[in-house]
Parts: C-alpha cells; sequence; structure tokens
C-alpha cells in the first residue's frame, strides 16, 4: 500500500532496496509517530514547522495529517 503511494509520487526502487524520488528517501509509516516525537522537540514546533522539516527531507505522504493527530493526542494526554 505504502508503495504504491509512493509509487504515484515518481518514486522507484534504487539499486540498494531503497524507496526514492530523486534525492528524497521515502519515509515509511512506521516512523511516523518517532519522527513526529523528534521534530515536536524541546522548541514545541507547531504543526506546520514539524510536516514541513520532515517533508523538506522526505516523502511522507499523509505526515501532516498524521502530525494533527498527534498533537491532538499531546495535547489531551
Amino acid at each position: 500500500m505504502e508503495k504504491g503511494k509512493w509509487s504515484k509520487l515518481g518514486a522507484s526502487k534504487d539499486d540498494m532496496g531503497l524507496w526514492r524520488n530523486g534525492l528524497l528517501y521515502c519515509l515509511s509509516k512506521a516512523v511516523y509517530a518517532m519522527l513526529a516525537h523528534l521534530t515536536h522537540g524541546l522548541a514545541h514546533s507547531g504543526k506546520n514547522a514539524m510536516a514541513a522539516s520532515v517533508q523538506n527531507s522526505w516523502i511522507a505522504p499523509g505526515f501532516p495529517a498524521f502530525v494533527c493527530i498527534f498533537l491532538c493526542y499531546l495535547f489531551t494526554s
């Protein structure tokens, strides 16, 4: 499923078996929570800054929506 989304965004598997589109590697949803936690960090970055920092370095479809859910969870727990 993820590979299909990556492929639609122009990514393909490279010689090492990693999915990428040019210089950007594809980020698996399995690590979205970890990256959301890291990008929120000590500065308590907002949702737009968190999403932008990841999408500048990775192909991460759906990450902005995940960030919203992640922050809602933080605020309600």
